[in-house]
């Protein structure tokens, strides 16, 4: 019985990831609520990080087999003990290739672009150099501390053979003591635009609409997916300017450090 804390890059296929475990009915998933917290001033809702540790004491948190995702620039601070307190999780830290995570899609008010577009247009989000580098500070934190982690690369999942698919899920399984299941790797697995109804979710969620350029419904994209694949096709991109060649190449050559620190 395992309690899996899943720290992610964005973009990095993780919302697959966490709908893969959780299509195990033993596995529960917990879908972000470090990130609600933090986005909650741009919402002008009440979910905040003192509500978080309250609830982190219900269910179902408190229960096994639960993996929960989320993103370190997303946490208040690196005081663990005020959200971990009983040391139960491991943590595992997804990562993907820079150049993969900024040439990934995401839809913007309906329309699709880059994520190099969407770091450089959305106010408050952290650079690719930072992401990266939140995560390796919270990879340095975690090993001064004790705690069990372990780093996973997704840069190559789905693109792949489902053999790799499979061995990267029982790779994340056994590190998470959670219980692997065939069902995670099967064509027939529900596909959805929305999240699905078994996981957790922030109490204000539903009042998270376009209101803003910062949006959570771009979730819906991952969700139209089997074995890791797309069941839609993706609108193609024009090639970049070269402008967003040279942005593109200054972020590869800022991030790459970090990013083969992580992996090595």
């Amino acid at each position: 019985m395992g309690r899996l804390m899943l720290w992610v890059i964005p973009r990095s296929k993780s919302t697959i990831v966490l709908k893969s475990l959780s299509s195990n009915p033993l596995i529960k998933g917990i879908f972000e609520p470090f990130a609600f917290a933090f986005f909650a001033h741009f919402y002008e809702n009440k979910f905040v990080f003192s509500d978080l540790i309250e609830t982190m004491k219900s269910e179902p948190f408190t229960s096994d087999n639960i993996v929960w995702k989320d993103v370190p620039s997303c946490v208040e601070n690196l005081d663990f003990e005020k959200f971990f307190p009983d040391n139960s999780y491991r943590h595992a830290l997804l990562v993907r290739h820079p150049k993969e995570v900024c040439m990934s899609q995401i839809s913007i008010n309906g329309k699709p672009t880059r994520f190099i577009d969407f770091l450089d247009i959305t106010t408050g989000h952290p650079k690719m150099k930072e992401l990266f580098q939140d995560m390796v500070t919270l990879r340095d934190f975690l090993q001064s501390k004790g705690y069990e982690y372990k780093v996973f690369d997704s840069t190559n999942l789905g693109s792949s053979t489902d053999s790799s698919c499979e061995q990267f899920m029982r790779d994340l399984c056994e590190f998470g003591q959670l219980p692997f299941d065939k069902e995670m790797m099967l064509e027939n697995m529900q596909t959805s635009e929305h999240l699905p109804d078994h996981w957790w979710k922030a109490p204000t969620a539903h009042m998270i609409k376009d209101n803003s350029i910062m949006n959570f419904d771009f979730h819906g994209q991952a969700l139209k997916t089997t074995k890791f694949m797309s069941t839609v096709d993706k609108p193609v991109l024009p090639d970049l300017t070269p402008e967003q060649t040279d942005k593109l190449n200054k972020i590869l050559e800022e991030t790459m450090p970090n990013y083969e620190l992580l992996i090595s």
